[in-house]
């Protein structure tokens, strides 16, 4: 990843590590010769920079952290985990009825739940710790308040479900300013036509990497990152959905590099491992239209 990093850097933008094959390999060689190391920090054989922490991915997808070894070669369990925290804030203090605090028989406090019910039961609307919304089992009922518990790239319909307060496109995300800010290389800091709201998209090859975040309206589509590198996200696009521009390279005849699944683009991977337009078969070619030779490059008409 650090080899990748530095070669975004100085390659000129119109390069890409993810469109180029050879490069690819290249990348593939060199990472697997430095390790995860920086220079002057830690052995050649080393995993990762001893006695630091990284993000990771909790069981229950929330957001943790693990710790590299004193010697480099590897981390500890995901701990810190939101979803372990999160179990802290369901309390068990019933909801009162209408009237004073702590009897039930009135308007209750934020300490104790309010809402409406009888001093014995407190079946008003208490929130899991009191105040107003769902109570507990032992508490009232109600309207339920969500938590934030999610990470990003977690999928999430609200705002108020994802820890960074934003949801978009079917996942949580967040602003960003360079590539790092974002959880790489599953995600990309991802320009949407303003550079100062730049946010995290979810990384994509084809289509099917964007279900879960509600396909086929979440699509997988080429975008442009805050460095300037093309690269492909999952994001609800409309009618700004792109492909990879003609040009780009692919493994050959593999067109779902080039029409990322997405059939009816006229644009496919050519012998040569090229992105370009035509077609093989009538499915590359909008509806309406076939495709002139079968089983070589034609043209849609």
């Amino acid at each position: 990843m650090v080899t990748t990093m530095l070669l975004r850097q100085l390659l000129p933008s119109s390069l890409s590590p993810r469109s180029i094959p050879w490069l690819s390999l290249t990348l593939g060689l060199l990472a697997g010769a430095s390790g995860c190391t920086r220079s002057g920090e830690t052995s050649a054989a080393a995993m990762c920079e001893p006695a630091t922490y990284v993000f990771c991915r909790c069981a229950d997808s929330s957001a943790g952290t693990k710790r590299c070894n004193d010697e480099g070669s590897g981390f500890s369990e995901c701990d810190s985990c939101e979803g372990n925290a999160s179990d802290n804030n369901h309390g068990s203090k019933p909801g009162s009825g209408v009237g004073a605090p702590g009897d039930g028989s009135g308007a209750g406090s934020p300490s104790d739940g309010s809402g409406a019910g009888s001093p014995s039961d407190g079946s008003g609307a208490g929130s899991p710790s009191g105040g107003s919304g769902a109570g507990s089992p032992s508490g009232g009922s109600g309207g339920t308040t969500p938590v934030a518990s999610k990470a990003l790239l977690d999928s999430c319909s609200t705002h108020g479900q994802c820890l960074s307060n934003w949801c978009e496109s079917g996942y949580c995300t967040a602003s960003c300013q360079k590539v790092s800010d974002c959880p790489y290389p599953d995600s990309e800091c991802v320009l949407t036509g303003d550079a100062a709201k730049a946010r995290c998209m979810p990384s994509c090859q084809t289509a099917l990497d964007c279900t879960d975040y509600g396909a086929p309206t979440s699509r997988c589509g080429h975008a442009v990152a805050i460095d300037s590198f093309s690269v492909r996200s999952c994001s609800h696009w409309g009618e700004d959905h792109l492909v990879p521009p003609y040009g780009t390279g692919c493994t050959p005849l593999n067109h779902a590099a080039c029409n990322l699944g997405y059939g009816g683009r006229e644009t496919v991977c050519t012998a040569h491992g090229v992105c370009a337009k035509g077609c093989f078969v009538d499915k590359d070619c909008p509806k309406g239209t076939s495709c002139s030779a079968q089983g070589e490059l034609g043209t849609c008409k």
